[in-house]
């Protein structure tokens, strides 16, 4: 609802503004008072998709991972400048997870995508989320700047306290491991293994 109504709304307002900026004859206090605006509507954009998946659990148990994941992806389409391709494999053992594992999951992608907003510099991106055996896999790959996995990963991706350190504390909980694989110029790629719970492989 807040996606179709006030999301909408917002869209609306900042188009409306910019159409201003550049029909109307402006001066130059007026043009930036203006661009104040829009960034100031982006801003608050911002907050309230955010907003919308801390509400998350409930999305998680009445539509399941990976729509809940698809609607993260279409509500950042408009303001990110990368392409998001999504493939899923067995999806049905994916969403046979605890919703515990399916909330950390989600922060895992949800972080992921924050962070190449944030650093990568990229126009495409694959994320990949397969059941394999007794696994469960989450790759990320992006075609963005990179940094140099030895050195600076910390500072590239942790940041802050929701940076690596968070990434890894979700996979450690759930008995995973992680790798990070990326160089200067390069791109990043990620994976993630995770066991499925018991009775849960095919």
């Amino acid at each position: 609802d807040l996606h179709d109504t006030t999301m909408q709304d917002l869209f609306f307002l900042k188009r409306r503004c910019i159409s201003l900026m550049e029909n109307c004859q402006l001066d130059e206090k007026g043009s930036a008072q203006l661009h104040g605006i829009i960034e100031y509507i982006d801003v608050i954009n911002m907050n309230l998709r955010q907003s919308c998946f801390e509400l998350h659990p409930y999305l998680l148990q009445e539509i399941g991972l990976v729509r809940t994941i698809e609607k993260l992806i279409d509500l950042d389409a408009g303001t990110s400048s990368f392409e998001i391709d999504f493939q899923v494999t067995k999806a049905h053992l994916i969403e046979n997870c605890s919703p515990d594992m399916k909330r950390h999951l989600f922060r895992l992608v949800q972080e992921l995508l924050n962070n190449a907003k944030k650093h990568a510099q990229a126009s495409r991106i694959k994320l990949d989320l397969t059941a394999a055996g007794a696994r469960l896999i989450l790759t990320y790959e992006d075609d963005g700047v990179g940094f140099d996995a030895n050195e600076t990963v910390q500072r590239e991706i942790g940041s802050s306290k929701a940076g690596l350190e968070y990434m890894k504390s979700r996979i450690h909980s759930l008995q995973g491991q992680y790798e990070f694989i990326s160089s200067k110029g390069n791109g990043l790629k990620f994976i993630a293994v995770i066991p499925l719970e018991e009775g849960k492989a095919a």
